[in-house]
Protein backbone atom coordinates (compact mmCIF):
# COMPACT_ATOMS: atom_id res chain seq x y z
CA UNK A 1 0.00 0.00 0.00
CA UNK A 2 1.36 3.81 -0.56
CA UNK A 3 2.18 5.30 2.12
CA UNK A 4 -0.03 9.16 2.49
CA UNK A 5 -0.19 11.21 5.23
CA UNK A 6 -3.62 11.98 6.89
CA UNK A 7 -4.05 15.30 5.56
CA UNK A 8 -3.65 14.04 2.12
CA UNK A 9 -5.97 11.48 2.36
CA UNK A 10 -8.65 12.10 5.15
CA UNK A 11 -8.15 16.02 5.31
CA UNK A 12 -7.39 15.67 9.21
CA UNK A 13 -3.76 16.40 10.62
CA UNK A 14 -4.26 13.15 12.56
CA UNK A 15 -7.06 10.35 11.51
CA UNK A 16 -6.06 6.95 12.72
CA UNK A 17 -7.93 4.34 11.04
CA UNK A 18 -9.87 1.33 11.88
CA UNK A 19 -8.28 -1.59 10.33
CA UNK A 20 -10.86 -2.27 7.54
CA UNK A 21 -10.42 1.57 5.97
CA UNK A 22 -6.89 0.96 5.85
CA UNK A 23 -7.63 -2.04 3.75
CA UNK A 24 -10.99 -0.26 1.87
CA UNK A 25 -8.83 2.95 1.60
CA UNK A 26 -5.42 1.68 0.28
CA UNK A 27 -3.23 3.97 1.41
CA UNK A 28 -1.90 5.10 5.23
CA UNK A 29 0.63 6.09 7.32
CA UNK A 30 2.51 4.75 9.63
CA UNK A 31 -0.24 4.36 12.82
CA UNK A 32 -2.44 3.07 10.54
CA UNK A 33 -0.33 0.29 9.05
CA UNK A 34 0.63 -0.70 12.91
CA UNK A 35 -3.18 -0.74 13.67
CA UNK A 36 -3.23 -3.04 10.78
CA UNK A 37 -0.80 -5.30 11.40
CA UNK A 38 -1.21 -5.46 15.44
CA UNK A 39 -5.11 -6.39 14.09
CA UNK A 40 -4.10 -9.09 11.79
CA UNK A 41 -1.32 -10.60 14.54
CA UNK A 42 -3.55 -10.58 17.11
CA UNK A 43 -6.38 -12.18 15.49
CA UNK A 44 -3.53 -15.06 14.52
CA UNK A 45 -3.13 -15.57 18.26
CA UNK A 46 0.46 -13.40 18.58
CA UNK A 47 1.09 -11.10 21.62
CA UNK A 48 1.45 -7.79 20.28
CA UNK A 49 2.00 -3.88 21.70
CA UNK A 50 2.05 -1.03 19.44
CA UNK A 51 5.03 1.26 19.91
CA UNK A 52 4.98 5.01 19.31
CA UNK A 53 8.52 6.80 19.08
CA UNK A 54 8.32 10.43 18.22
CA UNK A 55 5.69 11.16 15.24
CA UNK A 56 6.22 7.42 14.26
CA UNK A 57 4.54 3.87 15.29
CA UNK A 58 5.28 0.37 15.24
CA UNK A 59 4.62 -2.54 16.84
CA UNK A 60 6.12 -4.71 19.30
CA UNK A 61 6.14 -9.09 19.10
CA UNK A 62 6.48 -10.57 22.29
CA UNK A 63 9.19 -13.79 22.01
CA UNK A 64 9.32 -17.11 23.62
CA UNK A 65 13.37 -16.56 23.55
CA UNK A 66 13.71 -17.00 19.74
CA UNK A 67 13.93 -13.63 18.93
CA UNK A 68 17.10 -11.11 18.81
CA UNK A 69 17.61 -7.45 18.38
CA UNK A 70 16.03 -4.08 20.04
CA UNK A 71 13.27 -4.87 22.27
CA UNK A 72 11.43 -2.69 25.14
CA UNK A 73 9.92 -4.45 28.30
CA UNK A 74 6.09 -4.33 29.01
CA UNK A 75 4.74 -5.38 31.84
CA UNK A 76 6.30 -9.27 31.92
CA UNK A 77 6.56 -9.35 28.93
CA UNK A 78 9.48 -8.66 26.05
CA UNK A 79 8.26 -7.49 23.16
CA UNK A 80 10.98 -6.86 20.12
CA UNK A 81 10.42 -4.06 17.56
CA UNK A 82 8.94 -4.61 14.42
CA UNK A 83 8.95 -1.76 11.84
CA UNK A 84 5.50 -1.61 10.04
CA UNK A 85 5.46 1.12 8.01
CA UNK A 86 8.60 0.70 5.25
CA UNK A 87 9.85 -2.88 3.56
CA UNK A 88 13.06 -4.85 4.59
CA UNK A 89 13.80 -4.28 8.49
CA UNK A 90 14.07 -7.56 10.23
CA UNK A 91 12.01 -7.86 13.66
CA UNK A 92 14.55 -6.41 16.13
CA UNK A 93 16.05 -3.89 13.73
CA UNK A 94 15.69 -0.48 14.97
CA UNK A 95 15.67 2.85 12.87
CA UNK A 96 18.61 4.89 13.98
CA UNK A 97 16.72 7.82 14.27
CA UNK A 98 14.85 5.77 17.42
CA UNK A 99 18.06 4.51 19.45
CA UNK A 100 18.00 7.32 21.96
CA UNK A 101 14.26 7.82 23.21
CA UNK A 102 12.04 5.80 25.26
CA UNK A 103 8.79 5.22 23.06
CA UNK A 104 5.00 5.32 24.60
CA UNK A 105 4.29 1.70 24.64
CA UNK A 106 -0.17 1.02 24.03
CA UNK A 107 -1.24 -2.20 24.58
CA UNK A 108 -3.45 -4.38 22.38
CA UNK A 109 -6.75 -5.42 24.23
CA UNK A 110 -9.39 -5.70 21.69
CA UNK A 111 -12.99 -6.15 23.23
CA UNK A 112 -14.60 -9.65 23.78
CA UNK A 113 -17.27 -10.15 20.75
CA UNK A 114 -20.27 -12.17 22.94
CA UNK A 115 -23.10 -13.96 21.22
CA UNK A 116 -26.27 -14.96 23.48
CA UNK A 117 -28.41 -17.63 22.08
CA UNK A 118 -31.70 -17.84 23.43
CA UNK A 119 -34.12 -21.16 22.97
CA UNK A 120 -37.82 -20.75 25.06
CA UNK A 121 -40.22 -23.83 24.70
CA UNK A 122 -43.41 -24.69 26.63
CA UNK A 123 -43.47 -26.81 29.18
CA UNK A 124 -46.59 -26.38 31.22
CA UNK A 125 -49.33 -24.21 32.90
CA UNK A 126 -52.22 -23.59 34.94
CA UNK A 127 -55.03 -21.64 35.30
CA UNK A 128 -53.19 -18.07 36.38
CA UNK A 129 -49.08 -19.01 35.21
CA UNK A 130 -47.08 -20.64 32.49
CA UNK A 131 -43.88 -22.36 32.46
CA UNK A 132 -40.97 -21.98 30.05
CA UNK A 133 -37.92 -24.13 29.76
CA UNK A 134 -35.20 -21.90 28.35
CA UNK A 135 -31.69 -23.37 26.63
CA UNK A 136 -29.33 -20.50 26.34
CA UNK A 137 -25.96 -20.15 24.99
CA UNK A 138 -23.05 -17.47 25.53
CA UNK A 139 -19.92 -17.20 22.94
CA UNK A 140 -17.10 -15.54 23.32
CA UNK A 141 -15.91 -15.31 19.70
CA UNK A 142 -13.10 -13.61 19.89
CA UNK A 143 -9.27 -13.92 21.34
CA UNK A 144 -9.91 -11.95 24.27
CA UNK A 145 -10.88 -13.18 27.17
CA UNK A 146 -14.07 -11.45 28.59
CA UNK A 147 -13.84 -10.73 32.68
CA UNK A 148 -16.69 -10.49 35.58
CA UNK A 149 -19.42 -11.32 33.11
CA UNK A 150 -23.10 -11.30 34.40
CA UNK A 151 -26.32 -12.66 32.04
CA UNK A 152 -29.52 -11.65 33.06
CA UNK A 153 -32.89 -13.28 32.10
CA UNK A 154 -36.11 -12.81 32.91
CA UNK A 155 -39.91 -12.61 31.67
CA UNK A 156 -42.18 -9.35 31.60
CA UNK A 157 -45.65 -9.15 30.96
CA UNK A 158 -47.83 -6.93 28.31
CA UNK A 159 -47.67 -3.61 28.70
CA UNK A 160 -43.57 -4.56 28.52
CA UNK A 161 -42.40 -0.87 28.77
CA UNK A 162 -43.71 -1.10 32.67
CA UNK A 163 -45.09 -4.80 32.83
CA UNK A 164 -44.54 -6.98 35.83
CA UNK A 165 -41.20 -9.55 35.76
CA UNK A 166 -41.31 -12.68 36.43
CA UNK A 167 -38.78 -15.40 37.21
CA UNK A 168 -35.61 -13.74 37.48
CA UNK A 169 -32.05 -15.86 36.08
CA UNK A 170 -29.18 -14.91 36.75
CA UNK A 171 -25.38 -16.20 36.18
CA UNK A 172 -22.31 -14.58 36.68
CA UNK A 173 -19.13 -15.86 34.95
CA UNK A 174 -15.45 -14.78 36.98
CA UNK A 175 -13.52 -15.84 33.03
CA UNK A 176 -15.15 -16.13 29.64
CA UNK A 177 -12.33 -17.46 28.02
CA UNK A 178 -11.53 -16.35 24.07
CA UNK A 179 -13.52 -19.52 22.01
CA UNK A 180 -15.04 -20.73 24.97
CA UNK A 181 -19.00 -21.15 25.04
CA UNK A 182 -21.12 -21.85 27.60
CA UNK A 183 -24.33 -24.07 27.56
CA UNK A 184 -27.46 -24.56 29.70
CA UNK A 185 -30.96 -24.49 30.38
CA UNK A 186 -33.12 -23.14 33.16
CA UNK A 187 -37.01 -22.91 33.75
CA UNK A 188 -38.28 -19.34 34.16
CA UNK A 189 -42.23 -18.64 35.50
CA UNK A 190 -44.89 -16.07 33.88
CA UNK A 191 -48.43 -15.01 34.03
CA UNK A 192 -50.64 -16.47 31.96
CA UNK A 193 -50.90 -13.84 28.51
CA UNK A 194 -48.46 -12.25 26.28
CA UNK A 195 -44.91 -12.16 27.32
CA UNK A 196 -41.83 -11.58 26.45
CA UNK A 197 -37.82 -13.23 26.94
CA UNK A 198 -35.82 -10.30 28.49
CA UNK A 199 -32.05 -10.48 28.78
CA UNK A 200 -28.79 -8.26 30.26
CA UNK A 201 -25.58 -9.46 29.49
CA UNK A 202 -22.41 -6.83 30.73
CA UNK A 203 -18.65 -7.07 32.08
CA UNK A 204 -15.44 -5.59 32.77
CA UNK A 205 -14.58 -5.23 29.46
CA UNK A 206 -17.67 -6.00 27.50
CA UNK A 207 -20.01 -4.49 24.96
CA UNK A 208 -23.37 -4.59 27.33
CA UNK A 209 -26.17 -6.45 25.45
CA UNK A 210 -29.52 -6.18 25.80
CA UNK A 211 -32.59 -7.98 24.04
CA UNK A 212 -35.48 -9.12 24.15
CA UNK A 213 -37.10 -12.33 22.23
CA UNK A 214 -40.85 -12.57 19.90
CA UNK A 215 -44.11 -12.09 22.21
CA UNK A 216 -44.84 -15.49 23.45
CA UNK A 217 -48.40 -16.06 23.95
CA UNK A 218 -50.11 -18.57 26.58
Amino acid sequence: MPYMYDNKSTGYEVYPRYPIETLVDGVGDCEDYSILTAALLTEMGYDVVVILPPEHAAIGLKSSGTLTGKSYRYGENQYYYVETTYAGWRIGELPSEFRNVIPEIQPVNPNPIITVELKPSYKWHDSGRVVYDIEYTITNRSPTDATNVSFYMYMKAEPFEDGWSWGNYELDIETLHGGQTISSNTTLEAGRGKTCLFFRLYGDNVIPIEMSSHTIYV
